[in-house]
């Protein structure tokens, strides 16, 4: 670990840090690593919100990341959600905060209702300046931010309850798993779902380990 990094663990207060490999892309804010002990550990990116599967730039984001990653990246958590996953900085092998260059080349959104570090009002003056500069998805002159989008899904699929947590369905054994599920990002899980019904509804059956 560099000095430079270390400082900056220091300075935001993290868990801790450490290396792996990248083995999927969910999509733009999301990954899943391959830790140095073979375990494998869902990442979800700090402080930042990129299009969902199915909205407008969703796939572009998630191909730009792609473009951004290295084999091996440099992570430093500061978090863990309520789907499990560690909530953190990522680095690839170049030392780049992805997060930030992410929101730098205009494919994610400061999200600001769960960045809190003093480093989050800079990357929101580099949203800004992507924006201006009509950069990645604010080509689009009104684009529709992540959290909005999902709270229209809900709207229209639950209007007087809460959306469930996403389901993934592995197209081989037709289970799906919760996002919270350890099997969420198994081989052959490559479809999304919004809720349960949806997924039965595509002929899948719920995981009972998750369910």
């Amino acid at each position: 670990m560099t000095f430079t990094l270390f400082l900056f663990l220091f300075l935001t207060s993290s868990l801790y840090a450490f290396t792996a490999q990248v083995v999927k892309v969910s999509d733009g804010d999301t990954i899943t690593v391959l830790t140095e002990d073979k375990k494998e550990a869902r990442i979800r990116f700090y402080g930042v919100d990129t299009p969902e599967r199915g909205q407008a730039f969703g796939r572009v984001a998630t191909e730009h990341l792609k473009t951004l990653l290295t084999p091996t990246v440099e992570i430093e958590v500061l978090d863990q959600d309520r789907y499990g996953r560690l909530v953190g900085l990522v680095y690839n092998s170049a030392g780049t905060n992805l997060n930030q260059q992410m929101v730098a080349d205009g494919y994610a959104w400061v999200y600001t209702r769960y960045c809190s570090k003093s480093f989050c009002s800079d990357w929101k003056q580099l949203q800004n300046e992507a924006r201006s500069a009509a950069s990645g998805l604010w080509r689009d002159r009104d684009p529709v931010p992540p959290w909005q989008w999902r709270q229209g899904k809900r709207s229209s699929s639950h209007p007087d309850k809460e959306l469930s947590a996403p389901f993934s369905g592995n197209t081989e054994s037709q289970v799906a798993h919760r996002e919270s599920c350890r099997h969420y990002d198994c081989k052959h899980c490559s479809v999304e779902f919004q809720t349960a019904a949806e997924a039965k509804n595509a002929g899948f059956r719920l995981c009972r380990m998750c369910n």
